[in-house]
């Protein structure tokens, strides 16, 4: 009897430190996931744009662009759950800080049903007179949130007289979504080509096991679980900067997808940059800034930021061409000119933007 109480209890031992070692196992969801959301995968860290903001705020100082007023409405969630999520409107508007900390170039004022009070203290101001009407208004809401889309579920057990075992994980993954659009407050058109639409994934997923045995007349559970979850309030957060970048760039037409952390291989990351470069492209001395911007960055331009195509900027397009090998009947300017100087390598802050770096390799 010792023997076969002996043998039960190193069976139960061993089945516990195989659940621990299978509790530390992940699961994978596959690449459907990867398919329906291709621009930014599901994974555990959601990417911060802290970088990027500042890539933009850097962009907008050095182009010299125009400065621009700007206010938003309360940014709410207009999906069927029903979560605390007070607060977007803060959110764009410390975005929108950091994007111009040192460039100055967005102002944003400060109006609402929420500023009751503030509204008083300013008509009491001796110098009201300073108020500008903002020229831009955002507006926008959590328009998606999709729980548990994709869900795995695996357990399993065993049970005897005198003992008992059990392991069970399971991984969800849950889409949210925010829509911000900007509009003209003089005629309160909402422009049709400033506007940003994204989806983020969350991951949810635990794992847990459970050994139980009887020895003699004494009862003992061996039991842990372990649950992870992405914060949803984090995950807002990020979308909430991407999508300030993206109608911020879109408003000020600046080449802002390279300040983003994209795949520039994926086909469809590439079909937006050929967008923002026809945008770009219906206003050409605007482009030639925007490129001199870039060839002064990279050390190959030494002139003035003015939109002109004057003698040192055919001067330094000439040489890129070479550099680069282009075919000769390939015009001075192109879309594959602009591809190759501005998405040739991922994004890395501030690398991409420091003078005399450059993406190519000198001959």
């Amino acid at each position: 009897m010792p023997t076969r109480k002996a043998g039960q209890l190193q069976l139960m031992l061993l089945g516990l430190v195989m659940f621990v070692i299978a509790g530390c196992t992940r699961f994978q969801m596959g690449d459907r996931v990867t398919q329906i959301n291709p621009l930014e995968s599901p994974v555990t860290n959601i990417t911060s744009f802290s970088d990027s903001l500042a890539c933009m705020d850097h962009m907008m100082l050095r182009l010299n662009s125009p400065s621009i007023t700007i206010t938003a409405q309360d940014i709410r969630n207009h999906t069927a759950e029903q979560m605390p999520l007070a607060g977007m409107k803060d959110m764009l508007i410390a975005s929108l800080g950091r994007m111009s900390e040192r460039s100055n170039k967005i102002s944003f004022v400060a109006y609402g049903t929420d500023i009751r009070d503030i509204l008083l203290l300013h008509k009491a101001h001796d110098q009201r007179d300073a108020f500008h009407v903002p020229d831009f208004f955002i507006r926008g809401g959590l328009t998606q949130y999709d729980r548990n889309v994709f869900v795995n579920r695996f357990g399993g057990g065993l049970s005897h007289d005198d003992w008992n075992m059990a392991y069970s994980s399971g991984q969800g993954i849950t889409y949210v979504g925010l829509d911000l659009h900007v509009g003209q407050v003089k005629d309160l058109t909402i422009l049709p080509q400033v506007s940003s639409g994204n989806v983020l994934a969350l991951y949810d997923r635990g794992y847990g096991s459970e050994v139980g045995g009887r020895i003699s007349s004494v009862g003992t559970v061996f039991d842990f679980g372990v649950d992870r979850r992405d914060g949803l309030g984090q995950a807002i957060r990020n979308l909430v900067d991407l999508a300030s970048i993206e109608v911020v760039g879109k408003l000020m037409e600046l080449p802002y997808m390279s300040c983003l952390p994209l795949n520039y291989n994926d086909p469809e990351v590439l079909a937006s940059i050929e967008k923002e470069y026809y945008r770009l492209r219906s206003k050409p001395a605007h482009l030639v800034q925007v490129l001199q911007f870039r060839l002064k960055e990279m050390g190959y331009y030494h002139g003035d930021i003015s939109g002109e195509l004057d003698q040192k900027t055919l001067l330094a397009l000439s040489y890129t061409h070479n550099l680069l090998e282009m075919p000769k009947n390939t015009p001075l300017i192109s879309f594959e000119l602009y591809k190759r100087l501005f998405y040739t390598k991922p994004f890395e802050w501030p690398f991409a933007f420091m003078k005399g770096y450059s993406d190519f390799e000198m001959p």
